[in-house]
């Protein structure tokens, strides 16, 4: 079953790609010419085994990705195109759109109906909200204005009993006979015809389609919805169909001290009574999972199930109510102890965002559902682990030779640079010829560090490598978590006019000097003021809102001061410093890769007379975890007012390691002078 099948995929492979519900698929009956819905009573083999079957073109098959509770795992929006030209405009331009706001690779389908319906199909790494998702696509549609077509998943929330709707897989191995709604008999065509393939921009099947499958991640998705509009729908509220896992109950069991008094008592007693029954008894039917509360009170005096079933189905589980007031009512909670969920302000719609007023009458405040209780349960009270806040990146399997053909055009782009530009290096000029040489420049996707105790000359290096960026009319963003815009800007002056720091910052300068600056100034206005960016970071500024910054603008160099600064946001907390700061340098370096540019970043390492295990430890972790690792160390001389400093190429993926070069620091001039 795994063997290469078809289309060059395993079953299995296949399946995991598109896999969404798991209790229900639906497929072509070609004797009887008619779809049928059916449950699947074997899980993921037996949907495999369906897959086998699609991909070697005996029985059509169609998978549902509207999950339970109200996430799907991929996205499929049909276009009618049958009015339009065979290049399908709108499924293009949708795709096209897409990869404009950081969505690439969105896979268009030829769909089996020849001339008219084209497909896109959008995978997700994790499931995403269906709601996000529909929404997304509605702006990218206001947007091309595109008025019809049909979006998978359908809704935003299933209505009970509801399976959602199915999409029929691409790359079906055959054809099958269709009858149409008049009547008539129609040959719908699969993958060996040059349908239900995915195409290329030119209409064209691609000729490898799996070497790469893009799974966005919910941080893309929410990047791509802020570019658009500022407002992120949440997650739908879990309805009554929402499903609990034995995990789950036995977590919110284990939590709530109502329900262990509860239980206490039931084992105490050994008897069920009516009240116990109408506590418990509307969470578990609303969880569906009315066996769990079976198997709960199976063991007490006089169980009978057939009785315990008729009193669940009289029970009114549809209407809101409060647990915890009733748990406390009936004496299980203690009537000291603040309540857990509490009524919530009505949601009100203000400049197109859906905010709670708390302004409005506490008699008009939302009551919770049992659902919702459950939910919040899960969320709030047993602090589920999230994802943490990681810019993820897909491998590609790309065929060599294709490999080696990429490649080809990019080693004649990087000649062509260096020939247009005069410098001997394919990436960045940093400034000074020693790194320019040995680092090959700042590479684009690489992440250097600067590294060295405090007041060493890092800034110096980064914002002269910043100047250079801009000389060649490249933009380059500046991060700084240290220093003022106006400290940036008054040791950009002093290094470029000549004037001393301190001078500048203090005001004592002549009238000549101020002349000076003013004609610096201007000066830098003219040539480097419009593709150079200052920001201030912050405690807010991780490395997510860093990739905002670096999707609302295109930049060609990132700088950042420093990564000892850098907050780690997350909502799955490190609790260890070292483990933090490993994660964020990992999350730049993945950065570099995913936006194609170099980032360059400066770490305060620990002064060489201290010896702390953890800082040593630190500097291991970051060395490791980056792509070159520069350091300064202070020399022994004095010459003309600057320090000498040699500075060492420690890691290197560019070429030579362990190489040492003599620098004059001018800390005053901010600035740096190579010796011979």
């Amino acid at each position: 079953m795994d063997g290469k099948i078809g289309s060059d995929i395993s079953s299995k492979n296949f399946y995991s790609i598109f896999k969404g519900r798991t209790d229900r698929v639906a497929i072509y009956n070609q004797p009887t010419s008619k779809v049928i819905s059916i449950e699947v009573k074997k899980g993921d083999w037996e949907i495999t085994s369906r897959t086998e079957a699609h991909l070697k073109g005996q029985t059509r098959l169609a998978l549902y990705n509207h999950l339970s509770d109200n996430t799907c795992t991929w996205a499929n929006i049909i276009f009618d195109e049958s009015t339009k030209t065979p290049t399908s405009r709108n499924s293009l331009l949708f795709a096209q759109d897409c990869a404009m706001l950081g969505l690439t690779d969105v896979k268009r389908e030829r769909t089996k109906i020849k001339g008219e319906n084209y497909a896109c199909w959008m995978f997700f790494d994790k499931p995403i909200s269906a709601k996000k998702i529909r929404y997304l696509i509605g702006l990218i549609f206001k947007r091309l204005d595109i008025k019809q077509a049909e979006i998978l998943p359908a809704e935003d929330m299933l209505t009970t009993g509801s399976q959602g709707n199915y999409a029929w897989l691409p790359y079906f191995g055959g054809s099958d006979k269709w009858i149409d709604p008049s009547g008539a008999p129609r040959v719908d065509l699969g993958s060996k015809q040059g349908f239900t393939v995915f195409l290329n921009d030119n209409g064209e099947p691609l000729k490898a389609p799996w070497a790469r499958i893009h799974k966005y991640t919910e941080e893309e998705i929410d990047n791509a919805i802020l570019y658009i509009d500022e407002y992120i729908p949440s997650d739908p509220t879990p309805n009554e169909g929402i499903e609990l896992k034995d995990s789950h109950i036995k977590k919110i069991l284990e939590k709530c001290e109502a329900v262990k008094n509860i239980i206490t008592e039931l084992k105490k007693t050994n008897t069920l009574n009516d009240k116990i029954v109408e506590l418990l008894g509307p969470m578990f039917v609303t969880w569906n999972r009315t066996d769990y509360f079976h198997k709960l009170i199976s063991k007490t005096k006089g169980y009978d199930k057939a009785f315990i079933d008729k009193k669940l189905a009289s029970l009114p589980v549809g209407m809101p109510f409060t647990p915890c007031s009733a748990f406390k009512k009936a004496g299980y909670c203690p009537a000291d102890k603040k309540e857990c969920f509490t009524p919530k302000p009505p949601i009100v719609e203000r400049y197109g965002k859906l905010e709670e007023d708390t302004t409005a009458d506490k008699e008009k405040y939302r009551q919770f559902s049992p659902a919702v209780w459950a939910f919040q349960a899960i969320r709030e009270r047993i602090s589920e682990e999230k994802d943490s806040e990681t810019a993820v990146i897909d491998i590609d399997t790309v065929d060599f030779s294709d490999q080696l053909t990429t490649f080809e055009q990019e080693l004649a782009e990087q000649r062509n640079l260096i020939i247009k530009n005069r410098r001997p290096c394919s990436g960045l000029s940093t400034g000074l010829t020693c790194l320019n040489r040995d680092l090959d420049g700042l590479r684009p996707d690489f992440l250097t560090i600067v590294a060295g105790v405090q007041g060493c000359g890092k800034h110096t290096i980064c914002s002269q490598a910043m100047e250079h960026c801009a000389a060649e009319k490249k933009t380059a963003i500046y991060i700084t978590y240290g220093d003022t815009k106006s400290t940036a800007a008054s040791k950009m002056l002093a290094r470029c006019s000549g004037i001393d720091y301190r001078k500048i910052i203090r005001g004592t300068l002549s009238d000549e000097e101020m002349a000076r600056i003013a004609d610096t100034s201007q000066k830098l206005k003219d040539t480097y003021g419009p593709y150079m960016y200052f920001i201030e970071g912050n405690d807010s500024m991780g490395i997510k809102k860093i990739r905002m910054i670096l999707d609302s603008m295109e930049a060609h160099l990132l700088i950042i001061d420093s990564l000892n600064m850098i907050p780690f946001i997350s909502k799955n907390q490190l609790t260890d410093i070292p483990s933090r700061i490993e994660q964020n340098v990992r999350q730049l370096k993945t950065l570099a890769r995913y936006k194609k540019i170099p980032i360059l970043a400066t770490f305060s390492t620990r002064d060489k007379d201290s010896n702390i295990s953890e800082l040593v430890y630190i500097e291991s972790l970051v060395m490791q975890a980056c792509d070159n690792w520069i350091q300064l160390e202070e020399g022994k001389k004095s010459i003309d007012q600057a320090k000498e400093y040699l500075m060492y190429i420690r890691k290197n993926r560019a070429g030579d390691k362990n190489l040492a070069y003599r620098l004059a620091y001018q800390p005053f001039l901010q600035r740096f002078v190579e010796m011979k």
